[in-house]
């Protein structure tokens, strides 16, 4: 309970300090902001999969399949179960990927921010450029980026298409390119902000 408390008590407080910077409008405070964020939410998240990954390990039983549901961030957790499943075939499948790909959609689930945390989470090397950009990226992606319920009658998983489409319309932005255009977007809505990403990307 201590290590949980802990946990959620530095994201909490990375959290807090994000909002805080973002409310000052100076892009290397958010930026800087985000990356404390973003590192303790990956902790957080390591805690949790390996607590699923010790509970699932002890309740499973021979001779009957199980079946395991985690959202796409949650590969940590893949990862755990692989290194001490033994007798066991662990077949993981993204189905997220798999309707991205039966619908011809071209992109990954990932965001920009998904991607910092799991750069994170592993541990893998990162650069402070690449972080930054990430974490510009990011900014103008949780802009953009549908929050209420989509309503499409006639397009299947809405919520899908304008995730990848989000995604896809963010990652050719170079640093300067989130900075400028997070200084005129955010006071916008969420779709005056989308359609102001989409012209100065169709007219670069």
């Amino acid at each position: 309970l201590y290590d949980v408390y802990q946990a959620e008590r530095n994201a909490t407080g990375a959290l807090i300090e994000y909002y805080k910077s973002s409310r000052s409008g100076n892009l290397f405070d958010i930026l800087e902001a985000m990356k404390c964020f973003a590192k303790a939410d990956a902790q957080r998240f390591k805690l949790r999969d390996t607590m699923r990954a010790k509970s699932i390990i002890e309740s499973i039983a021979t001779g009957r399949d199980i079946f395991i549901e985690v959202g796409a961030i949650h590969k940590y957790l893949g990862h755990l179960l692989d290194e001490n499943l033994s007798g066991w075939l662990l077949t993981p499948r993204f189905i997220e990927e798999e309707i991205i790909n039966h619908l011809e959609l071209e992109g990954t689930i990932l965001n920009p921010g998904d991607q910092l945390t799991l750069h994170y989470i592993f541990g893998e090397k990162i650069n402070r450029k690449r972080e930054s950009l990430l974490c510009g990226q990011s900014l103008i992606y949780t802009k953009i980026i549908h929050k209420e319920e989509i309503d499409d009658k006639n397009r299947s998983f809405p919520h899908l298409r304008n995730e990848i489409s989000s995604i896809n319309l963010v990652k050719s932005l170079n640093l300067e390119e989130c900075r400028r255009l997070f200084s005129e977007i955010s006071s916008l809505s969420t779709q005056q902000a989308r359609e102001a990403v989409s012209n100065y990307s169709a007219n670069r």
